[in-house]
């Protein structure tokens, strides 16, 4: 069979129509420099907690272990968000590393790593609310 077979009496009930690859646009969000940037920090920032889990994962309790793991996600959902440039991305990024931030000066005792990533959290919180809101929006 070739890839995309499909049977006689399935193809008259259910026909097909061919896209029309004429008019085909590309989903392509141009961003500022400075979205990128933050982006960019963002990723490093994720890659370097959830390393951090790695390292630390028998220290931890489940509750912190699955903490960690949701923060991730959200997080990773949030920069994607920014990428796409969706309306409430600056609100959520904003949400999300004040919390960090918080977690972290209340939970983390002060290491390399912690302290890297604070620092990193620090800036980005700052650098979301001292840049313009047009910033985040569509050029062109």
């Amino acid at each position: 069979r070739r890839t995309g077979w499909r049977p006689p009496d399935v193809v008259q009930q259910y026909p097909l129509s061919k896209t029309n690859l004429q008019h085909f646009e590309k989903f392509d969000t141009r961003l500022s420099a400075t979205t990128k940037i933050y982006a960019m920090l963002q990723y490093a920032l994720n890659a370097g907690i959830a390393v951090s889990l790695l390292l630390n994962l028998e220290h931890l309790a489940n509750w912190q272990r699955f903490g960690v793991i949701a923060y991730v996600i959200v997080s990773s959902y949030s920069v994607a968000a920014v990428l796409e440039q969706r309306p409430f991305a600056n609100r959520l990024e904003i949400a999300k590393n004040s919390l960090l931030l918080i977690v972290m000066l209340a939970m983390v005792p002060i290491g390399i790593i912690a302290a890297a990533a604070l620092t990193l959290t620090l800036f980005c919180l700052l650098f979301l609310l001292a840049r313009p809101l047009y910033s985040m929006r569509r050029i062109g």
